[in-house]
């Protein structure tokens, strides 16, 4: 890094920018393409950053890197490439202090602020919601607002406060739960007798992942069992999702990973390198049809279960790859954030790749414990 002037503190102030202007401002809930232009704008940075300041290379990435070499030769599919970030932020853990320095001072979370406010103006009343991001999709929107909230209230709580409140206007029931979970984090209690070392090792991130998902395959088969009695609700999904948990939102949402269960154990080579958007919309309905089931073409809403889809058993070192990542950060302090986000990533299909990892990553720093070292001390180690 000395020999290209780029230094740590640099660095970081570029990885800031990148990560937020992808969530908080580039519009790219307004532009329609192929592939998300905020995802490029990412990825293509983190790269270069990532290769600019390589010096020397362990054993995990360089496996990892041969298996997503590998599978880009096999598929002929760069789609793979999106993963590269997660070794440069495996890497830069070690400068979170210049992060969470540079947060704490610059003016960038209200800029943030700010440019939410404009895009809750533009996309006001869509679908009956009234607070959005740059992203304009509701429940990501409530994801995005609420790691901002929780980041301002490390910088100005009254800001803070006025924003998590701003959320509630995406009336997503996401957005309720993960603010719960915060507010629960805020329980001197909580924290002093229940969030023990234990906790925090028993519900690391692959354990939960694991368990998650047989207990939402399990809410799915409850669900279709529900809609055969004809306890399934339909009416206005906005007025009712708050009171009525069997609706055919949470159907739809949780029997999707049923029926991609039962495809996956009908089909088991499909699981090498995960199912191409033909064969996921048209083989896929014969499973709905043969069940009984309207047919509906609707993503996982699940992070594990949508990368199963997209990239099959690579999910796996996925998850792997960033549990290494969030153990390294994860303490009693930050420990029901972790929880919080990882309800999003689990109900949503959000949070915990690409530059929501980043977001993640900012926001656990800026809430763990004040004993790291100084960041002078850290100055001086660079110099």
């Amino acid at each position: 890094m000395e020999r290209l002037k780029l230094t740590p503190e640099k660095m970081m102030k570029i990885v800031v920018w990148v990560v937020l202007a992808c969530t908080y401002i580039v519009p790219s809930g307004l532009i329609e393409t192929k592939y998300s232009i905020a995802k490029i704008l990412f990825v293509i940075p983190m790269i270069c950053l990532y290769l600019l300041t390589l010096k020397k290379v362990h054993i995990k990435e360089i496996v990892f890197m041969i298996i997503l070499i590998g599978l880009i030769l096999v598929t002929q599919n760069p789609k793979y490439i999106i993963f590269l970030p997660i070794i440069f932020l495996d890497k830069i853990v070690e400068y979170k202090e210049y992060i969470k320095k540079y947060l704490k001072e610059s003016n960038i979370l209200y800029i943030c602020l700010g440019a939410t406010l404009i895009y809750s103006i533009i996309f006001f009343g869509t679908k009956g919601r009234y607070a959005f991001t740059a992203i304009g999709e509701i429940n990501q929107s409530g994801l995005a607002i609420f790691c901002l909230g929780v980041m301002l209230m490390v910088k100005n709580k009254k800001v803070g406060i006025a924003t998590l409140a701003f959320g509630l206007l995406t009336i997503s029931r996401s957005y309720y739960l993960a603010l719960a979970v915060y507010i629960i984090s805020k329980i001197k209690f909580v924290k002093k007798y229940f969030i023990k070392d234990i906790l925090i090792k028993l519900c690391n991130y692959i354990n939960l992942t694991i368990i998650s998902s047989v207990a939402l395959v399990g809410l799915g088969i409850f669900y279709y069992y529900q809609f055969q009695a004809g306890n399934i609700f339909w009416g206005d999904e906005v007025s009712n999702r708050l009171y009525n948990l069997l609706d055919y939102s949470n159907f739809y949402r949780f029997f999707t990973l049923v029926s991609l269960v039962i495809m996956f154990l009908k089909y088991p080579h499909l699981l090498i390198t995960g199912l191409t958007d033909y064969q996921y919309g048209w083989v896929r309905p014969r499973i709905f049809w043969n069940m009984g089931v309207p047919w509906k073409n609707i993503e996982p809403h699940n992070l594990f279960f949508s990368h199963l889809r997209m990239y099959g058993l690579f999910s796996i070192v996925e998850t792997i790859y960033t549990h290494f990542i969030l153990e390294k950060l994860i303490n009693k302090n930050n420990f029901l954030l972790y929880i919080a986000i990882f309800l999003y990533s689990i109900i949503l299909g959000a949070g915990l790749y690409s530059y929501w990892l980043y977001l993640t990553f900012f926001m656990l720093v800026l809430n763990e414990d004040d004993n790291q070292e100084d960041v002078k001390m850290l100055e001086e180690r660079y110099e």
